[in-house]
């Protein structure tokens, strides 16, 4: 008996993916890549101290005029949130970025408290204006 036997272009397709495959992978590995095109360029300007002094001044004593006129947890929080994100827009000195980072992490308590279910930031918001207090250069 003869068997009919049916030619197919399949080893054909697989021949020819399998040399696209490895010509990809040769042009993909040939060229090493530099770390230099990797990095994001930084900048490396000096921060101001008294620059960082006026605009967190400004922020603090606006933020705190403000939250202590509203009255409601939904405006206290929006306000939370732009005065956090106005916080870490701002350049920060190194000898100003523990104090920096302490505000941050009130301010987002401050947000935490807001979220939850009692709506109540009293408590976060009295740790802030306690670690305010000592800052003399703040509160005038």
């Amino acid at each position: 008996m003869r068997y009919y036997h049916r030619h197919s272009l399949f080893p054909l397709v697989v021949v020819i993916l399998s040399l696209l495959l490895v010509g990809f992978m040769y042009l993909t590995f040939e060229k090493p890549i530099s770390n230099q095109s990797l990095l994001v360029p930084t900048e490396t300007q000096e921060v101001s101290e008294e620059d960082y002094k006026a605009g967190l001044k400004n922020l603090v004593v606006s933020f705190q005029d403000q939250f202590e006129k509203s009255n409601d947890g939904l405006s206290q929080l929006i306000l939370v949130e732009s005065a956090l994100k106005s916080l870490l827009d701002l350049r920060v000195p190194f000898q100003y970025k523990d104090l920096h980072l302490e505000i941050v992490v009130a301010l987002n308590a401050m947000k935490i408290e807001l979220l939850s279910e009692n709506k109540d930031a009293s408590n976060a918001y009295q740790k802030l204006v306690d670690r305010l207090s000592p800052e003399d250069w703040l509160n005038n």
